[in-house]
């Protein structure tokens, strides 16, 4: 994940928001708070790519894994329908 990409921008923004508030109302200064917020940003990147080492890629089913001689047609669930039809 890139240091850049929206989660860590956001998050980064969300924990330092007290500082980016005192800006917004004039109680702190703007310097301390982009310092703030760029520790912020390294610490969410950090945490977030800690937090993939162990929760790991999503997991993805290629064609390539299906049984041999299994269709589309054999993945589909029965219809209720057509269930209680037949009973």
């Amino acid at each position: 994940m890139s240091p850049f990409s929206s989660p860590v921008l956001l998050g980064a923004a969300v924990v330092s928001s007290p500082a980016l508030w005192d800006v917004v109302t004039g109680h702190g200064s703007l310097r301390v708070a982009l310092v703030r917020y760029l520790v912020c940003v390294f610490a969410c990147w950090v945490a977030l790519e800690v937090m993939g080492v162990f929760v790991g890629p999503a997991e993805t089913r290629d064609s390539d894994d299906r049984e041999p001689g299994r269709g589309a047609s054999d993945h589909s669930t029965a219809d209720p329908e057509g269930a209680s039809a037949k009973s």
